[in-house]
């Protein structure tokens, strides 16, 4: 049998992710136990490939949730600053509160528990609040802001995106995926 054919009678089409996911990986893995050594290491890699493209999909889906929920959230605390301390007009203010209610329903989007996503997004807000003051303040940070980021950020890796137990399936990122 060659590598493009699918075997007789038999259909196989994978999850996009959590315990159905390895359910369907290992069903598919079973099936080509008939098949050679090297057909199976071939198949196998794609299937690896086919894994890590999902995880990597999940991981950049929740960062861009969090950069979106870090923009809303600084954002619009930006433009309450703005109309407080600057007297700017209230439409700043009441623009502002609307971004930040934004910011109150883009986390609701993460695939995880609320003090995970609430703990992750510290960080990630202290890497957006120096960002945002180098890019539209013109504030260069010091080395202690760059090390408090670069420990914030390794904060975010262990809370958010280190796989967790099986049976804990409602995190940001899924260790059976």
């Amino acid at each position: 049998m060659g590598l493009n054919e699918i075997q007789p009678g038999r259909e196989c089409q994978l999850a996009t992710n959590g315990p159905e996911l390895k359910e369907s990986v290992i069903d598919l893995l079973q099936s080509l136990i008939k098949w050679s050594s090297k057909q199976m290491a071939i198949y196998s890699s794609f299937i690896n490939i086919y894994c890590l493209a999902i995880r990597y999909k999940e991981i950049l889906h929740s960062l861009f949730l969090f950069f979106l929920a870090g923009l809303c959230e600084i954002g619009g605390g930006y433009l309450i600053w703005l109309l407080l301390r600057e007297d700017y007009g209230w439409i700043f203010g009441a623009f502002g509160g609307l971004v930040l209610f934004l910011y109150g329903v883009v986390p609701t989007f993460q695939k995880s528990y609320f003090h995970r996503i609430y703990a992750a997004y510290g960080g990630i807000f202290i890497v957006m609040a120096l960002s945002w003051g180098f890019f539209f303040e013109g504030i260069i940070p010091d080395t202690f802001d760059i090390l408090g980021t670069v420990v914030a950020s390794i904060g975010i890796i262990i809370i958010f995106y280190c796989p967790r137990k099986p049976k804990d399936d409602k995190i940001g990122i899924s260790s059976s995926a």
